[in-house]
């Protein structure tokens, strides 16, 4: 689990805009406790790879927009040799990234 989705989650869950009455982030910030603390839950982090495969998915990519974050992503997912879960098929573009749907 990387730190900057749950980051993600907060922005959405707790916006105004997006949800007529947004979670709190008291229970936002709950919510990723309990993700983060759960036995099957592993944090992943940028390594000392990290920017390099992120900038090689940017460049073979062309990635612009909002598929530079998707890069950052996927090149931490790459990096760590993890299965990248989603429900955003964009990440089949994505060549080394293993992945699959949530559900």
């Amino acid at each position: 689990m990387s730190e900057l989705i749950l980051s993600g989650f907060l922005r959405i869950v707790t916006n105004h805009r997006v949800y007529r009455e947004p979670t709190s982030p008291q229970v936002a910030l709950d919510f990723c406790q309990t993700v983060l603390s759960a036995s099957s839950a592993v944090r992943i982090r940028p390594g000392r790879g990290h920017w390099r495969i992120f900038e090689s998915l940017c460049r073979n990519l062309g990635a612009r927009g909002n598929v530079v974050p998707d890069a950052y992503l996927a090149a931490m997912a790459i990096e760590a040799d993890a299965t990248f879960i989603t429900m955003d098929a964009g990440f089949a573009r994505f060549p080394g990234l293993t992945w699959r749907r949530a559900l």
